[in-house]
Protein backbone atom coordinates (compact mmCIF):
# COMPACT_ATOMS: atom_id res chain seq x y z
CA UNK A 1 0.00 0.00 0.00
CA UNK A 2 2.86 2.48 0.57
CA UNK A 3 3.21 3.12 -3.30
CA UNK A 4 -0.29 4.13 -3.44
CA UNK A 5 -0.05 6.54 -0.80
CA UNK A 6 2.95 7.92 -1.79
CA UNK A 7 1.72 8.76 -5.79
CA UNK A 8 -1.35 10.08 -4.04
CA UNK A 9 0.38 12.11 -1.44
CA UNK A 10 2.68 13.60 -3.73
CA UNK A 11 0.94 16.28 -6.49
CA UNK A 12 4.19 17.00 -7.86
CA UNK A 13 4.27 13.44 -9.50
CA UNK A 14 0.74 14.56 -10.98
CA UNK A 15 1.70 17.53 -12.41
CA UNK A 16 4.88 15.71 -14.38
CA UNK A 17 2.99 13.10 -15.43
CA UNK A 18 0.30 15.84 -17.30
CA UNK A 19 3.38 17.12 -18.58
CA UNK A 20 4.61 14.11 -20.05
CA UNK A 21 1.39 13.11 -21.59
CA UNK A 22 1.42 16.53 -22.96
CA UNK A 23 4.75 16.29 -24.61
CA UNK A 24 3.82 12.91 -26.23
CA UNK A 25 0.77 14.43 -27.83
CA UNK A 26 2.83 17.51 -29.23
CA UNK A 27 5.89 15.14 -30.69
CA UNK A 28 3.32 12.78 -32.43
CA UNK A 29 1.71 15.95 -33.81
CA UNK A 30 4.67 17.04 -35.11
CA UNK A 31 6.02 13.63 -36.46
CA UNK A 32 2.67 13.31 -38.59
CA UNK A 33 3.32 16.98 -40.05
CA UNK A 34 6.79 16.01 -41.33
CA UNK A 35 5.58 12.67 -42.33
CA UNK A 36 3.14 14.57 -44.23
CA UNK A 37 5.23 16.66 -45.63
CA UNK A 38 8.07 14.42 -46.79
CA UNK A 39 5.27 12.12 -48.89
CA UNK A 40 3.97 15.31 -50.66
CA UNK A 41 7.58 16.17 -51.63
CA UNK A 42 8.67 12.80 -52.57
CA UNK A 43 5.44 12.49 -54.78
CA UNK A 44 5.37 15.56 -55.93
CA UNK A 45 9.36 15.06 -57.18
CA UNK A 46 8.57 11.34 -58.39
CA UNK A 47 5.08 11.47 -60.23
CA UNK A 48 4.96 11.43 -63.72
CA UNK A 49 3.51 14.80 -65.11
CA UNK A 50 -0.04 12.94 -66.10
CA UNK A 51 0.33 11.02 -62.48
CA UNK A 52 0.65 14.72 -60.96
CA UNK A 53 -2.18 16.33 -62.82
CA UNK A 54 -4.32 13.15 -61.87
CA UNK A 55 -3.71 14.07 -58.35
CA UNK A 56 -4.05 17.07 -58.05
CA UNK A 57 -7.80 17.13 -59.66
CA UNK A 58 -8.17 13.99 -56.88
CA UNK A 59 -7.26 16.76 -54.48
CA UNK A 60 -9.39 19.31 -56.34
CA UNK A 61 -12.27 17.27 -55.91
CA UNK A 62 -11.86 16.60 -52.14
CA UNK A 63 -11.62 19.86 -51.42
CA UNK A 64 -14.69 20.82 -53.23
CA UNK A 65 -16.89 17.77 -51.83
CA UNK A 66 -15.41 16.46 -48.72
CA UNK A 67 -15.89 13.28 -47.61
CA UNK A 68 -18.48 12.97 -44.92
CA UNK A 69 -17.87 9.77 -42.87
CA UNK A 70 -21.50 8.18 -42.64
CA UNK A 71 -23.27 7.55 -39.28
CA UNK A 72 -26.07 5.70 -37.98
CA UNK A 73 -28.06 7.01 -35.61
CA UNK A 74 -29.28 4.76 -32.95
CA UNK A 75 -33.16 3.78 -33.18
CA UNK A 76 -36.03 6.20 -32.06
CA UNK A 77 -33.32 9.22 -32.44
CA UNK A 78 -34.86 11.76 -34.44
CA UNK A 79 -33.32 12.69 -37.94
CA UNK A 80 -31.50 16.41 -37.48
CA UNK A 81 -33.29 18.96 -40.10
CA UNK A 82 -31.18 19.71 -43.10
CA UNK A 83 -29.41 23.31 -42.62
CA UNK A 84 -29.86 25.54 -45.55
CA UNK A 85 -25.69 26.21 -45.17
CA UNK A 86 -24.09 22.86 -45.29
CA UNK A 87 -23.21 21.21 -48.48
CA UNK A 88 -25.21 18.28 -49.88
CA UNK A 89 -22.88 15.35 -48.88
CA UNK A 90 -20.52 13.69 -51.42
CA UNK A 91 -21.20 10.78 -53.41
CA UNK A 92 -18.68 7.94 -52.87
CA UNK A 93 -17.05 7.45 -56.41
CA UNK A 94 -16.14 3.56 -57.32
CA UNK A 95 -13.82 4.43 -60.34
CA UNK A 96 -13.19 6.93 -62.72
CA UNK A 97 -15.79 8.08 -65.15
CA UNK A 98 -15.05 6.94 -68.81
CA UNK A 99 -16.61 8.15 -72.03
CA UNK A 100 -16.99 6.11 -75.45
CA UNK A 101 -14.11 7.12 -77.86
CA UNK A 102 -15.71 7.77 -81.65
CA UNK A 103 -14.58 6.28 -84.81
CA UNK A 104 -13.35 9.72 -85.75
CA UNK A 105 -10.93 9.87 -82.42
CA UNK A 106 -10.11 6.51 -83.15
CA UNK A 107 -9.40 7.13 -87.09
CA UNK A 108 -7.44 10.23 -86.06
CA UNK A 109 -5.41 8.89 -82.90
CA UNK A 110 -4.35 5.65 -85.50
CA UNK A 111 -3.24 8.26 -88.30
CA UNK A 112 -1.17 10.65 -85.69
CA UNK A 113 0.18 7.27 -84.52
CA UNK A 114 1.17 5.45 -87.77
CA UNK A 115 2.75 8.80 -88.86
CA UNK A 116 4.91 8.83 -86.15
CA UNK A 117 5.86 4.91 -86.32
CA UNK A 118 6.81 5.89 -90.34
CA UNK A 119 9.42 8.87 -89.17
CA UNK A 120 11.08 6.76 -86.29
CA UNK A 121 11.13 3.16 -88.39
CA UNK A 122 12.91 5.08 -91.30
CA UNK A 123 15.19 6.07 -89.17
CA UNK A 124 16.02 2.66 -88.13
CA UNK A 125 15.99 1.48 -91.49
CA UNK A 126 19.09 4.18 -91.94
CA UNK A 127 20.98 3.61 -89.08
CA UNK A 128 20.69 -0.28 -89.86
CA UNK A 129 22.18 0.36 -93.52
CA UNK A 130 24.53 3.00 -92.08
CA UNK A 131 26.28 0.32 -89.57
CA UNK A 132 26.12 -3.04 -92.20
CA UNK A 133 27.72 -0.82 -95.26
CA UNK A 134 30.84 -1.62 -93.97
CA UNK A 135 30.26 -5.72 -94.40
CA UNK A 136 31.55 -7.55 -97.10
CA UNK A 137 29.37 -7.75 -100.31
CA UNK A 138 28.28 -11.66 -98.76
CA UNK A 139 27.29 -9.69 -95.40
CA UNK A 140 29.40 -11.57 -93.40
CA UNK A 141 32.30 -10.20 -91.31
CA UNK A 142 35.59 -11.56 -91.20
CA UNK A 143 37.19 -12.00 -87.78
CA UNK A 144 34.93 -8.63 -86.82
CA UNK A 145 36.61 -6.45 -90.12
CA UNK A 146 34.98 -6.15 -93.79
CA UNK A 147 37.23 -7.28 -96.34
CA UNK A 148 36.69 -4.07 -97.94
CA UNK A 149 36.04 -1.51 -95.93
CA UNK A 150 38.53 -2.22 -93.09
CA UNK A 151 37.75 -2.43 -89.22
CA UNK A 152 34.55 -1.78 -88.28
CA UNK A 153 33.61 1.57 -86.24
CA UNK A 154 33.32 0.79 -82.62
CA UNK A 155 30.34 1.87 -80.88
CA UNK A 156 30.72 3.22 -77.38
CA UNK A 157 28.36 2.75 -73.82
CA UNK A 158 26.24 5.97 -75.13
CA UNK A 159 25.93 4.96 -78.55
CA UNK A 160 24.29 1.32 -77.40
CA UNK A 161 21.97 2.96 -75.16
CA UNK A 162 20.82 5.84 -77.55
CA UNK A 163 20.30 2.91 -80.24
CA UNK A 164 18.30 0.82 -77.98
CA UNK A 165 16.48 3.49 -76.85
CA UNK A 166 15.46 4.54 -80.66
CA UNK A 167 14.51 0.91 -81.06
CA UNK A 168 12.75 1.03 -77.94
CA UNK A 169 10.57 3.88 -79.10
CA UNK A 170 9.50 2.47 -82.19
CA UNK A 171 8.42 -0.87 -80.42
CA UNK A 172 5.98 1.33 -78.20
CA UNK A 173 4.61 3.24 -81.32
CA UNK A 174 3.86 0.10 -82.94
CA UNK A 175 2.53 -0.97 -79.32
CA UNK A 176 0.33 2.10 -79.57
CA UNK A 177 -0.66 1.52 -82.89
CA UNK A 178 -2.25 -1.93 -82.55
CA UNK A 179 -3.71 -1.06 -79.66
CA UNK A 180 -5.61 1.73 -81.10
CA UNK A 181 -6.34 0.14 -84.46
CA UNK A 182 -7.99 -3.09 -82.90
CA UNK A 183 -9.20 -1.07 -79.73
CA UNK A 184 -12.96 -2.82 -79.34
CA UNK A 185 -15.02 0.15 -80.50
CA UNK A 186 -12.70 0.18 -84.02
CA UNK A 187 -14.81 -0.44 -87.22
CA UNK A 188 -13.67 -3.81 -89.28
CA UNK A 189 -12.16 -0.87 -92.05
CA UNK A 190 -9.99 0.16 -89.02
CA UNK A 191 -9.14 -3.14 -87.59
CA UNK A 192 -7.40 -4.74 -90.92
CA UNK A 193 -5.00 -1.84 -91.50
CA UNK A 194 -2.34 -3.46 -89.38
CA UNK A 195 -2.71 -6.23 -92.00
CA UNK A 196 -3.34 -4.61 -94.80
CA UNK A 197 0.11 -2.56 -93.88
CA UNK A 198 1.89 -5.94 -92.36
CA UNK A 199 2.94 -3.66 -89.03
CA UNK A 200 3.32 -7.31 -86.91
CA UNK A 201 5.93 -8.43 -90.06
CA UNK A 202 7.41 -4.53 -89.99
CA UNK A 203 7.32 -4.19 -86.21
CA UNK A 204 9.67 -8.29 -86.43
CA UNK A 205 12.03 -6.90 -89.42
CA UNK A 206 12.47 -3.13 -89.11
CA UNK A 207 11.99 -2.74 -85.21
CA UNK A 208 13.76 -6.41 -83.75
CA UNK A 209 15.66 -8.29 -86.22
CA UNK A 210 17.59 -6.09 -87.98
CA UNK A 211 18.99 -4.76 -85.19
CA UNK A 212 19.85 -8.10 -83.50
CA UNK A 213 21.83 -8.85 -86.49
CA UNK A 214 23.58 -5.56 -85.99
CA UNK A 215 24.52 -6.32 -82.39
CA UNK A 216 25.64 -10.23 -83.27
CA UNK A 217 27.65 -8.69 -85.43
CA UNK A 218 29.26 -7.07 -83.11
CA UNK A 219 29.73 -9.64 -80.59
CA UNK A 220 31.04 -10.05 -78.14
CA UNK A 221 31.45 -6.61 -77.52
CA UNK A 222 27.65 -6.18 -77.75
CA UNK A 223 26.76 -8.71 -75.48
CA UNK A 224 25.48 -7.04 -72.41
CA UNK A 225 23.36 -4.54 -75.06
CA UNK A 226 21.69 -7.27 -76.79
CA UNK A 227 20.66 -9.04 -73.64
CA UNK A 228 19.11 -6.06 -72.62
CA UNK A 229 17.50 -5.56 -76.11
CA UNK A 230 16.24 -9.18 -76.11
CA UNK A 231 14.51 -8.64 -72.66
CA UNK A 232 13.10 -5.26 -74.03
CA UNK A 233 11.47 -6.81 -77.30
CA UNK A 234 10.41 -9.94 -75.30
CA UNK A 235 8.79 -8.41 -72.88
CA UNK A 236 6.73 -6.48 -76.00
CA UNK A 237 6.07 -9.28 -77.78
CA UNK A 238 4.70 -11.43 -74.68
CA UNK A 239 2.58 -8.38 -74.12
CA UNK A 240 1.37 -7.91 -77.63
CA UNK A 241 0.06 -11.93 -77.07
CA UNK A 242 -1.90 -11.05 -74.60
CA UNK A 243 -3.59 -7.75 -75.56
CA UNK A 244 -3.53 -8.27 -79.45
CA UNK A 245 -4.90 -11.79 -80.14
CA UNK A 246 -5.60 -11.18 -83.54
CA UNK A 247 -1.83 -11.83 -84.52
CA UNK A 248 -1.51 -14.48 -82.30
CA UNK A 249 0.26 -16.66 -84.21
CA UNK A 250 3.02 -14.32 -85.16
CA UNK A 251 3.68 -12.83 -82.17
CA UNK A 252 4.20 -16.74 -80.60
CA UNK A 253 6.88 -17.45 -83.18
CA UNK A 254 8.21 -13.81 -82.56
CA UNK A 255 8.66 -15.07 -79.02
CA UNK A 256 10.10 -18.67 -80.01
CA UNK A 257 12.63 -16.98 -82.28
CA UNK A 258 13.75 -14.08 -79.75
CA UNK A 259 13.84 -17.18 -77.14
CA UNK A 260 16.50 -19.00 -79.68
CA UNK A 261 18.19 -15.44 -80.06
CA UNK A 262 19.12 -15.41 -76.16
CA UNK A 263 19.92 -19.45 -76.14
CA UNK A 264 22.28 -18.64 -78.77
CA UNK A 265 24.34 -15.81 -76.85
CA UNK A 266 24.44 -17.66 -73.72
CA UNK A 267 27.82 -19.91 -74.44
CA UNK A 268 28.82 -19.40 -70.40
CA UNK A 269 25.89 -20.57 -68.91
CA UNK A 270 24.88 -23.88 -69.69
CA UNK A 271 21.70 -24.09 -67.83
CA UNK A 272 20.77 -20.59 -68.84
CA UNK A 273 20.83 -21.89 -72.05
CA UNK A 274 18.79 -24.89 -71.73
CA UNK A 275 16.25 -22.64 -69.95
CA UNK A 276 15.68 -20.44 -73.18
CA UNK A 277 16.06 -23.26 -75.11
CA UNK A 278 12.96 -25.05 -73.60
CA UNK A 279 11.52 -21.44 -74.00
CA UNK A 280 11.84 -21.45 -77.47
CA UNK A 281 10.67 -25.08 -77.93
CA UNK A 282 7.55 -23.89 -76.02
CA UNK A 283 6.79 -21.25 -78.44
CA UNK A 284 7.92 -22.83 -81.88
CA UNK A 285 5.28 -25.60 -80.46
CA UNK A 286 2.59 -23.86 -80.07
CA UNK A 287 2.78 -21.99 -83.17
CA UNK A 288 3.19 -25.38 -84.82
CA UNK A 289 -0.30 -26.59 -82.81
CA UNK A 290 -1.92 -23.69 -84.12
CA UNK A 291 -0.65 -23.99 -87.83
CA UNK A 292 0.24 -27.30 -88.05
CA UNK A 293 0.99 -27.39 -91.56
CA UNK A 294 3.91 -24.89 -92.10
CA UNK A 295 7.06 -26.36 -92.35
CA UNK A 296 9.65 -23.94 -90.85
CA UNK A 297 8.45 -24.07 -87.81
CA UNK A 298 9.47 -27.64 -87.85
CA UNK A 299 12.61 -26.66 -89.07
CA UNK A 300 12.96 -23.95 -86.24
CA UNK A 301 12.21 -27.13 -83.87
CA UNK A 302 14.96 -29.67 -85.36
CA UNK A 303 17.59 -26.85 -84.98
CA UNK A 304 16.83 -27.12 -80.92
CA UNK A 305 16.96 -30.79 -81.12
CA UNK A 306 20.10 -30.35 -80.94
CA UNK A 307 21.87 -33.31 -80.15
CA UNK A 308 19.55 -35.62 -80.44
CA UNK A 309 20.10 -36.69 -83.88
CA UNK A 310 16.64 -38.81 -84.04
CA UNK A 311 14.38 -36.30 -83.14
CA UNK A 312 16.16 -33.79 -85.50
CA UNK A 313 15.64 -36.02 -88.36
CA UNK A 314 12.06 -36.20 -87.46
CA UNK A 315 10.99 -32.75 -87.88
CA UNK A 316 13.59 -31.71 -90.80
CA UNK A 317 11.95 -34.61 -92.94
CA UNK A 318 8.29 -33.58 -91.78
CA UNK A 319 9.20 -29.76 -92.58
CA UNK A 320 9.43 -31.26 -95.78
CA UNK A 321 6.14 -33.20 -96.22
CA UNK A 322 3.83 -30.99 -94.87
CA UNK A 323 1.31 -29.51 -96.81
CA UNK A 324 3.37 -26.18 -96.47
CA UNK A 325 6.76 -27.48 -97.00
CA UNK A 326 10.04 -25.64 -95.89
CA UNK A 327 12.35 -26.59 -99.36
CA UNK A 328 15.62 -24.22 -97.34
CA UNK A 329 15.03 -28.17 -95.17
CA UNK A 330 16.90 -29.93 -97.62
CA UNK A 331 20.31 -27.43 -97.09
CA UNK A 332 19.73 -28.06 -93.51
CA UNK A 333 19.26 -31.72 -93.34
CA UNK A 334 22.52 -31.95 -94.67
CA UNK A 335 23.86 -30.77 -91.00
CA UNK A 336 22.72 -34.00 -89.55
CA UNK A 337 23.85 -36.03 -92.47
CA UNK A 338 27.35 -35.33 -93.27
CA UNK A 339 28.95 -35.92 -89.93
CA UNK A 340 27.13 -39.54 -89.53
CA UNK A 341 27.47 -40.08 -92.78
CA UNK A 342 31.57 -39.07 -93.00
CA UNK A 343 33.92 -41.98 -93.32
CA UNK A 344 36.55 -40.47 -91.16
CA UNK A 345 35.06 -40.92 -87.25
CA UNK A 346 34.36 -37.75 -85.76
CA UNK A 347 32.57 -36.73 -82.34
CA UNK A 348 29.30 -37.17 -83.40
CA UNK A 349 29.69 -41.02 -84.36
CA UNK A 350 31.18 -41.38 -81.24
CA UNK A 351 29.10 -40.26 -78.85
CA UNK A 352 25.56 -41.19 -80.52
CA UNK A 353 24.18 -44.77 -79.76
CA UNK A 354 24.83 -46.98 -81.80
CA UNK A 355 21.04 -47.44 -83.16
CA UNK A 356 20.20 -43.77 -83.49
CA UNK A 357 23.67 -43.52 -85.61
CA UNK A 358 22.95 -46.52 -87.86
CA UNK A 359 19.47 -45.15 -88.15
CA UNK A 360 20.13 -41.88 -89.27
CA UNK A 361 22.75 -42.89 -91.29
CA UNK A 362 20.15 -45.05 -93.24
CA UNK A 363 18.09 -42.25 -93.95
CA UNK A 364 21.21 -39.80 -94.95
CA UNK A 365 21.68 -42.76 -97.56
CA UNK A 366 18.52 -42.99 -98.87
CA UNK A 367 17.98 -39.02 -99.18
CA UNK A 368 21.11 -38.50 -100.94
CA UNK A 369 21.20 -41.21 -102.94
CA UNK A 370 25.51 -41.74 -101.57
CA UNK A 371 27.05 -44.71 -100.28
CA UNK A 372 24.28 -46.92 -101.27
CA UNK A 373 26.78 -49.82 -101.15
CA UNK A 374 26.50 -49.70 -97.11
CA UNK A 375 22.96 -49.57 -97.16
CA UNK A 376 22.05 -52.69 -96.29
CA UNK A 377 24.59 -52.67 -93.68
CA UNK A 378 23.17 -49.46 -91.91
CA UNK A 379 19.82 -51.53 -91.79
CA UNK A 380 21.08 -54.29 -90.52
CA UNK A 381 23.43 -52.94 -87.76
CA UNK A 382 19.94 -51.08 -86.50
CA UNK A 383 17.96 -53.81 -86.72
CA UNK A 384 20.29 -55.94 -84.74
CA UNK A 385 20.27 -53.61 -82.03
CA UNK A 386 16.82 -51.83 -81.89
CA UNK A 387 15.57 -54.76 -79.88
CA UNK A 388 18.22 -54.15 -76.65
CA UNK A 389 17.64 -50.61 -77.02
CA UNK A 390 13.43 -50.49 -76.93
CA UNK A 391 13.95 -52.98 -74.19
CA UNK A 392 16.53 -50.58 -71.61
CA UNK A 393 14.04 -47.89 -72.82
CA UNK A 394 10.76 -49.54 -71.98
CA UNK A 395 7.92 -46.46 -71.97
CA UNK A 396 10.71 -43.81 -72.53
CA UNK A 397 10.81 -45.46 -76.30
CA UNK A 398 6.89 -43.93 -77.03
CA UNK A 399 8.13 -40.56 -78.71
CA UNK A 400 10.74 -42.00 -80.58
CA UNK A 401 9.20 -44.72 -81.39
CA UNK A 402 6.90 -42.99 -83.40
CA UNK A 403 9.31 -40.20 -84.97
CA UNK A 404 10.89 -43.47 -86.31
CA UNK A 405 7.84 -44.13 -87.75
CA UNK A 406 6.75 -40.98 -88.94
CA UNK A 407 10.56 -40.62 -90.23
CA UNK A 408 9.75 -43.80 -92.24
CA UNK A 409 6.52 -42.17 -93.57
CA UNK A 410 8.84 -39.33 -94.95
CA UNK A 411 11.03 -41.34 -96.85
CA UNK A 412 8.44 -43.59 -98.18
CA UNK A 413 6.72 -39.65 -99.98
CA UNK A 414 10.40 -38.81 -101.04
CA UNK A 415 11.05 -36.69 -98.52
CA UNK A 416 8.65 -34.09 -100.42
CA UNK A 417 9.96 -35.02 -103.78
CA UNK A 418 7.13 -34.67 -105.95
CA UNK A 419 8.27 -37.06 -108.65
CA UNK A 420 8.12 -39.85 -105.35
CA UNK A 421 5.18 -42.91 -106.76
CA UNK A 422 2.77 -42.54 -103.20
CA UNK A 423 3.56 -38.59 -103.30
CA UNK A 424 1.80 -38.85 -107.00
CA UNK A 425 -0.57 -41.48 -106.13
CA UNK A 426 -1.92 -39.33 -103.64
CA UNK A 427 -3.25 -36.69 -106.02
CA UNK A 428 -6.01 -36.23 -107.99
CA UNK A 429 -6.11 -37.45 -110.44
CA UNK A 430 -3.36 -39.48 -109.41
CA UNK A 431 0.13 -39.68 -112.34
CA UNK A 432 2.77 -42.28 -112.50
CA UNK A 433 5.62 -41.35 -111.98
CA UNK A 434 8.25 -40.76 -114.41
CA UNK A 435 11.71 -40.32 -112.25
CA UNK A 436 14.08 -43.60 -112.85
CA UNK A 437 15.75 -41.99 -109.40
CA UNK A 438 12.18 -41.85 -107.60
CA UNK A 439 11.36 -45.16 -107.95
CA UNK A 440 14.84 -46.70 -107.05
CA UNK A 441 14.61 -44.24 -104.15
CA UNK A 442 11.21 -45.87 -103.38
CA UNK A 443 12.14 -49.55 -103.33
CA UNK A 444 14.96 -49.03 -101.58
CA UNK A 445 12.61 -47.07 -98.46
CA UNK A 446 10.33 -49.97 -98.77
CA UNK A 447 13.03 -52.20 -97.52
CA UNK A 448 13.50 -49.79 -94.40
CA UNK A 449 9.84 -49.77 -93.90
CA UNK A 450 9.07 -53.41 -94.31
CA UNK A 451 11.94 -53.90 -91.72
CA UNK A 452 10.79 -51.71 -89.47
CA UNK A 453 7.24 -53.07 -89.42
CA UNK A 454 6.31 -55.33 -86.77
CA UNK A 455 3.14 -57.19 -87.57
CA UNK A 456 3.43 -59.60 -84.74
CA UNK A 457 0.73 -61.30 -86.52
CA UNK A 458 -1.87 -59.62 -86.14
CA UNK A 459 -3.91 -61.25 -88.40
CA UNK A 460 -4.70 -63.92 -86.71
CA UNK A 461 -5.85 -62.18 -83.64
CA UNK A 462 -9.88 -61.40 -83.20
CA UNK A 463 -10.69 -57.32 -84.80
CA UNK A 464 -12.11 -56.29 -80.83
CA UNK A 465 -11.48 -52.62 -82.42
CA UNK A 466 -13.73 -52.95 -85.31
CA UNK A 467 -16.54 -51.85 -82.66
CA UNK A 468 -14.80 -48.58 -83.05
CA UNK A 469 -16.95 -47.59 -86.32
CA UNK A 470 -16.29 -46.39 -89.52
CA UNK A 471 -15.92 -42.88 -89.08
CA UNK A 472 -13.48 -42.87 -86.02
CA UNK A 473 -10.93 -45.03 -84.85
CA UNK A 474 -12.76 -44.75 -81.14
CA UNK A 475 -14.87 -43.41 -78.95
CA UNK A 476 -15.31 -38.99 -79.38
CA UNK A 477 -14.56 -39.25 -75.40
CA UNK A 478 -11.39 -40.41 -75.68
CA UNK A 479 -8.13 -37.72 -75.85
CA UNK A 480 -5.34 -38.34 -79.11
CA UNK A 481 -2.68 -39.74 -78.55
CA UNK A 482 0.87 -38.63 -78.42
CA UNK A 483 1.29 -39.73 -82.20
CA UNK A 484 -2.10 -38.08 -83.46
CA UNK A 485 -0.27 -34.46 -82.80
CA UNK A 486 3.29 -35.52 -84.28
CA UNK A 487 0.73 -36.44 -87.16
CA UNK A 488 -0.89 -33.24 -87.61
CA UNK A 489 0.50 -31.20 -90.75
CA UNK A 490 0.31 -34.04 -93.53
CA UNK A 491 -1.81 -34.45 -96.33
CA UNK A 492 -2.83 -38.09 -96.18
CA UNK A 493 -4.44 -37.49 -92.61
CA UNK A 494 -6.51 -34.31 -93.43
CA UNK A 495 -9.35 -36.66 -93.38
CA UNK A 496 -8.24 -39.10 -91.23
CA UNK A 497 -8.82 -37.65 -87.54
CA UNK A 498 -12.53 -36.34 -86.71
CA UNK A 499 -12.94 -32.37 -86.61
CA UNK A 500 -13.68 -32.24 -82.83
CA UNK A 501 -10.49 -34.87 -82.17
CA UNK A 502 -8.38 -32.25 -80.99
CA UNK A 503 -8.86 -29.53 -78.62
CA UNK A 504 -7.21 -26.60 -78.95
CA UNK A 505 -7.23 -25.91 -74.44
CA UNK A 506 -4.85 -28.67 -74.25
CA UNK A 507 -1.69 -27.65 -72.92
CA UNK A 508 1.47 -28.66 -74.53
CA UNK A 509 2.68 -30.86 -71.50
CA UNK A 510 -0.38 -32.57 -71.59
CA UNK A 511 0.08 -33.67 -75.57
CA UNK A 512 3.29 -34.88 -75.21
CA UNK A 513 4.40 -35.56 -71.42
CA UNK A 514 1.33 -36.21 -69.32
CA UNK A 515 -0.55 -38.16 -71.78
CA UNK A 516 2.50 -40.74 -72.98
CA UNK A 517 3.51 -41.60 -69.11
CA UNK A 518 0.03 -42.05 -67.35
CA UNK A 519 -2.41 -44.94 -68.12
CA UNK A 520 0.64 -46.48 -70.34
CA UNK A 521 -1.64 -49.78 -70.22
CA UNK A 522 -4.77 -48.80 -71.58
CA UNK A 523 -3.07 -46.63 -73.86
CA UNK A 524 -1.10 -49.66 -75.75
CA UNK A 525 -4.79 -51.49 -75.45
CA UNK A 526 -5.78 -48.35 -77.51
CA UNK A 527 -2.98 -48.36 -80.22
CA UNK A 528 -3.67 -52.13 -80.82
CA UNK A 529 -7.39 -51.36 -81.29
CA UNK A 530 -6.25 -48.37 -83.35
CA UNK A 531 -4.11 -50.73 -85.94
CA UNK A 532 -6.96 -53.64 -86.26
CA UNK A 533 -9.39 -50.36 -87.00
CA UNK A 534 -6.93 -49.21 -89.63
CA UNK A 535 -6.48 -52.59 -91.16
CA UNK A 536 -10.53 -53.16 -91.28
CA UNK A 537 -11.05 -49.93 -93.42
CA UNK A 538 -8.11 -50.55 -95.74
CA UNK A 539 -9.03 -54.12 -96.33
CA UNK A 540 -13.17 -52.42 -96.54
CA UNK A 541 -11.90 -49.76 -99.06
CA UNK A 542 -9.20 -51.93 -101.07
CA UNK A 543 -9.66 -55.41 -100.01
CA UNK A 544 -6.64 -56.61 -103.01
CA UNK A 545 -3.55 -57.14 -100.65
CA UNK A 546 -5.40 -57.39 -97.28
CA UNK A 547 -9.01 -58.53 -96.69
CA UNK A 548 -10.81 -59.06 -92.73
CA UNK A 549 -13.52 -62.30 -92.49
CA UNK A 550 -16.02 -60.51 -90.18
CA UNK A 551 -17.42 -64.17 -89.36
CA UNK A 552 -13.75 -65.61 -88.43
CA UNK A 553 -12.48 -62.20 -87.31
CA UNK A 554 -9.30 -62.26 -89.20
CA UNK A 555 -7.30 -60.55 -91.10
CA UNK A 556 -5.58 -62.04 -94.10
CA UNK A 557 -4.17 -61.97 -97.93
CA UNK A 558 -5.31 -62.96 -101.15
CA UNK A 559 -3.54 -66.50 -101.86
CA UNK A 560 -1.39 -64.95 -104.83
CA UNK A 561 0.23 -62.72 -102.64
CA UNK A 562 1.01 -65.17 -99.82
CA UNK A 563 4.91 -64.81 -100.34
CA UNK A 564 7.63 -64.04 -97.89
CA UNK A 565 9.15 -61.12 -98.85
CA UNK A 566 12.89 -61.04 -99.18
CA UNK A 567 14.09 -58.05 -96.39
Amino acid sequence: MWPIVYWQSAPTFDIFRHVHVSVAVATIIVVSIIVICVIARVGKSDAHPRQASWNRSLWALSVSKPHHQSYTPPAGTPAPAPSPADPEPAELIKEPETRPISQEQLVSEVKGIYAGLVVIESKCIEVVKNQTSQNDASGKLINNQSSQTGPLTKLNNDQWQALIALYRTLLHEHHDFLLASQHPSASPALRRLAAKYAMPARMWRHGIHDFLELLRHRLPASLDHMRTFIDTAYSMMALLYEMVPAFEDTWMECLGDLARYHMAIEDDDVRNREVWRAVSRHWYSRASDKAPTTGHLYHHLAILAQPNAQQQLYYYTKSLCVKTPFLSARESIMSLFEPIMSPISNPQQTWLPRVELHYVRTHGILFTGKQEERLQESMDQFLKSIGDHIALSLYRWLEPGYHIGISNICALLGYGDESNPIAQALKTPAAPSRSVSASEQFRNTRKLFNATYDAEEEEKKKNEGAEAGESRPGPPKRRPLPEDFALRGFPFVEKYFPDEWFEENIDYDDKYVKVALTDVESKTEERKERVLWLGCRIAEMEGKWLRFDKEKWQFGVNSEYEVDLDL
